[in-house]
């Protein structure tokens, strides 16, 4: 997939052989890489962000790292994707935390230059601080746990 400034690849693992898997996936990396050789520094890119991009989603993962070339990735327990957090569990949790926490820390900011603001001022700052991360990529939500849907909720009772 290639997004304005993101490209990611996408691969099917078979748990019980999975290292022709692995080969082509080298293979497509070291096509990007070889693509992109405007700078010199892309490589090192390529490993600082996709240190933050590949993950395993498996009970039993077959592989803790990956390697091509001169660099190992470690794979992580969670990942962003276009502003969606990820685990591996695929629970959506650490995202709920993450929507949460951004809202209190908005709702706690827009509280103490509350008295400075009419309110149709205060309805603009609330609906692109707090309300707008509630509604980015809701549709992911679908399906939450209650525990997980009642955070979020609680978040937009006390915006409102």
């Amino acid at each position: 997939m290639f997004y304005a400034d993101d490209s990611q690849l996408y691969i099917a693992i078979n748990l019980n052989d999975y290292s022709p898997a692995l080969d082509n996936l080298r293979n497509c990396i070291d096509d990007v890489i070889n693509w992109n050789t405007l700078t010199c520094s892309y490589a090192t890119l390529v490993k600082q962000r996709s240190s933050n991009l590949l993950s395993h989603f498996a009970q039993h993962p077959v592989l803790n790292c990956f390697s091509f070339g001169n660099t190992t990735i470690e794979l992580s327990d969670k990942v962003r994707n276009l502003g969606v957090i990820l685990d591996k569990e695929l629970s959506l949790k650490q995202h709920v935390n993450d929507i949460c926490k951004k809202g209190i820390l908005a709702i706690r900011s827009i509280s103490q230059m509350r008295k400075y603001l009419s309110h149709d001022n205060l309805k603009c700052i609330v609906n692109a601080f707090v309300t707008s991360r509630l509604d980015y990529c809701n549709s992911v939500l679908y399906g939450l746990p209650k525990l997980e849907h009642d955070k979020l909720q609680q978040i937009q009772n006390i915006a409102a």
